[in-house]
């Protein structure tokens, strides 16, 4: 029975699905807001997300009349919580209608619910011509590869402003609740699969801290995922570079050149771990990872991911995520340099780690 803007309320078999809904969504960190459908069966279901969020509170704006006004609404919500998350709670005739503006293919097979929870998994519901649910709704499984990648925590080099590259400088105390206070943001992540890391002792501790929140999981030593190799460099101050060795720090600086002492130059560590990142990504397709890694590794990751962009900062025990499918093309940034779980510990506004964003 079609229920248009009529207000039915949940039956009992509804509110036990909003239950475990909500309890999902609660794992999902920096919610915002949520906005809801006045319509009860929409807004009970809302307001019991809101109780296991932390009691957000709704925006109060409805999105009931189909199109313009839902995909208005929802265009006033993006650009109010630019680079947040929220959550919209309606009714399927908008969602389809969602669906339809954002994918530009019409009505399709696949009625996509991910406007409510992760982006990368679908409810399958067979639509007939009536826009009516024809079958059963089976979860399918994530489509696109999703890399968690993050720096290790701080070290006393990290403050002093020293070129570590690959000397194996291990975590201050700073740097232990850093990885504490990271480990306990992704064990928020409901489908971790995997966490590789840099053998190196900050990578790795870090690493393990994760692990242990993340269930258990082994973690899976890459050298490939190894802080840029500094040569001459490693041991000096950034301030040091011009004035002890000029040669060295015009090799730094350049994209080609090695740095003298058995250093990489900027195109070897892009290859090295641009390289490893796609073998994960195959090795993973469809599931999320966790890659713990240092700041020059992460600036050319980021690169890669955004065909020459900079990033703005890579902070120690930051979370950058990025989603593809495995191959060379199609990879996003999904977030970049997050500290928001950082709020508590603090962190260095200034952690060189041998690139140009970390500085």
């Amino acid at each position: 029975m079609h229920q248009g803007q009529l207000d039915v309320d949940l039956n009992e078999i509804g509110r036990r699905q909003a239950a475990p809904v909500a309890e999902r969504l609660s794992r999902e960190p920096n919610l915002s807001a949520i906005y809801s459908s006045d319509l009860k069966r929409a807004l009970e279901t809302a307001e019991m997300m809101a109780t296991r969020c932390g009691g957000l509170e709704g925006g109060g704006e409805s999105c009931d009349q189909l199109p313009k006004r839902c995909t208005a609404a929802v265009q006033r919500i993006g650009e109010k919580h630019t680079g947040q998350r929220v959550v919209v709670v309606t009714d399927g005739g908008v969602m389809r209608s969602l669906y339809n503006r954002t994918s530009h293919k019409g009505r399709s097979a696949a009625f996509t619910s991910s406007s409510m929870a992760n982006s990368d998994y679908r409810v399958s519901e067979e639509w007939d011509e009536n826009g009516r649910v024809a079958g059963k709704g089976t979860l399918e499984n994530r489509t696109r590869t999703e890399i968690i990648i993050v720096r290790h925590g701080e070290t006393d080099w990290n403050a002093l402003r020293k070129v570590q590259g690959q000397l194996d400088v291990d975590l201050n105390e700073v740097g232990r609740q850093q990885a504490a206070a990271l480990a306990e943001r992704l064990s928020k992540e409901h489908d971790v699969s995997a966490i590789y890391s840099s053998d190196l002792k900050r990578a790795l501790n870090t690493a393990e801290m994760i692990a242990t929140r993340c269930g258990g999981l082994e973690v899976i030593k890459d050298l490939a995922l190894r802080e840029r190799h500094m040569g001459d460099l490693q041991g000096l101050t950034f301030q040091d570079f011009a004035n002890l060795n000029p040669k060295a720090f015009e090799a730094f600086k350049s994209t080609d050149l090695e740095v003298p002492g058995g250093g990489e130059s900027r195109v070897q560590l892009y290859k090295r771990c641009t390289s490893s990142l796609q073998r994960i990504a195959k090795e993973h397709k469809g599931q999320q990872v966790v890659l713990v890694t240092h700041g020059a590794v992460m600036e050319a990751l980021y690169k890669w991911t955004t065909a020459g962009g900079q990033p703005e900062g890579i902070s120690n025990a930051s979370v950058g995520i990025i989603q593809g499918d495995g191959g060379d093309e199609g990879w996003s940034i999904k977030t970049w340099n997050d500290i928001s779980h950082l709020a508590e510990v603090g962190f260095l506004k200034s952690a060189f780690g041998g690139d140009g964003s970390s500085a």
